[in-house]
């Protein structure tokens, strides 16, 4: 019998820390944890988990170096780990405008820092590649300490909505800047 599928692995019952290191089906990487399949399974699912996560310490500044406290940091995941949204990880800046992420799976990532932005924006593609230039590229090693500084994203007063009507997601203005900014191809339409 053949079999087409394409298959989200997901693994529960971890040690304290652990994380899905590395995975394959029949010697094809699956680290993304999609598993394809087309045809007859052949082989086994290889399944490596990790238990010496890195962690991450930030500061959020603005153009002049100054610490920016109480803002929205992102650790998105680079390549095709970013269909693996647990590796996702938020947290808001203390009064010294510091983060400090602990059992952060290794990789490589992108650090973001929003003045505003609406919770779980950054998993959107559309709306993260709007950003894409403005995150800092972080690499964490297994049970390694990473120090980095990340410029603040300015709000400029959008809202980031799906409106079927206009195409597809849209950055909208409430205060009524009577203007459309589409995502996907980057058109601006306003006054």
């Amino acid at each position: 019998m053949s079999l087409q599928a394409t298959i989200r692995l997901t693994v529960t019952a971890m040690p304290r820390g652990g994380y899905v290191k590395s995975a394959a089906l029949g010697g094809s990487d699956a680290s993304n944890l999609l598993l394809h399949i087309d045809g007859e399974a052949r082989g086994g699912l290889d399944v490596v988990v990790g238990t010496n996560p890195g962690s991450l310490d930030a500061t959020v500044q603005n153009e002049r170096q100054e610490a920016v406290p109480g803002v929205t940091v992102v650790l998105v995941p680079s390549g095709a780990q970013r269909l693996r949204s647990e590796l996702y990880r938020s947290v808001t800046s203390d009064a010294s405008g510091r983060i400090h992420l602990d059992s952060v799976v290794p990789g490589d990532y992108k650090l973001f820092a929003w003045e505003n932005v609406e919770n779980g924006a950054w998993q959107d593609p559309e709306f993260l590649r709007i950003y894409e230039e403005r995150g800092k590229p972080v690499r964490v090693s297994e049970g390694g300490r990473q120090l980095a500084d990340v410029l603040v994203i300015v709000a400029l007063g959008f809202s980031w909505f799906s409106d079927v009507s206009h195409g597809g997601n849209v950055l909208h203005s409430p205060e009524a800047l009577d203007c459309w900014f589409s995502a996907p191809n980057a058109n601006y339409i306003g006054r």
